[in-house]
């Protein structure tokens, strides 16, 4: 799965989707799914991920997950690997 602004797409065998926000990746993900997220900010929170996934992000520099002191981030309730991105004001 791809999740940015741009029209990209992440191509796995089973599937090529195209996301505006984590959450929706994360909804239609389904175990072992990666889903790479694309430079930019996302104001998003309360995430729920009860899913075994990747995360990766485009640099911590430049993908950027903010919960706006809205709440959690994420939450996660199994082994989920997140990584180049930086997320900001949780609770």
């Amino acid at each position: 799965f791809e999740v940015g602004a741009r029209s990209g797409i992440f191509q796995q065998e089973r599937h090529d989707f195209a996301f505006r926000k984590i959450e929706q990746a994360v909804v239609k993900a389904i175990d072992g799914d990666t889903i790479e997220i694309a430079a930019g900010t996302y104001n998003e929170h309360d995430i729920e991920i009860f899913k075994e996934l990747t995360l990766t992000g485009a640099g911590a520099e430049n993908t950027i997950v903010d919960a706006g002191g809205n709440g959690r981030l994420f939450h996660v309730v199994t082994t989920v690997t997140i990584s180049n991105l930086t997320m900001q004001n949780g609770l």
